[in-house]
């Protein structure tokens, strides 16, 4: 059971990974054409918000399995404490 949670969790987070990273980009890119029509600067804004788009989407991801990653060692832990307990209990 543990293991298809685990492997819910991401597959979720590589799902969640190509919307964060698409809407980002986009965003940036919405935000970047417009400053560059209203500054008359061609590509530099485009650039400059695909480039933070990007780096957002890739600072989330990190942060997302980082987490995953937190979350899985404390339930890990629950487990190995949970069997040294019934380990060390006399037999009656």
């Amino acid at each position: 059971m543990q293991k298809l949670t685990d492997f819910a969790n991401y597959a979720s987070l590589a799902l969640s990974f190509g919307i964060l990273m698409a809407g980002s980009l986009f965003f940036g890119y919405l935000a970047g054409n417009w400053l560059d029509r209203k500054f008359n600067s061609a590509p530099l804004f485009l650039a400059v918000g695909m480039a933070l788009g990007g780096i957002y989407s890739l600072y989330a991801i990190v942060d997302r399995l980082g987490y995953y990653s937190r979350q899985s060692a404390r339930k890990g832990a629950k487990r190995s404490d949970s069997i040294k307990d019934k380990q060390q209990e006399p037999e009656s």
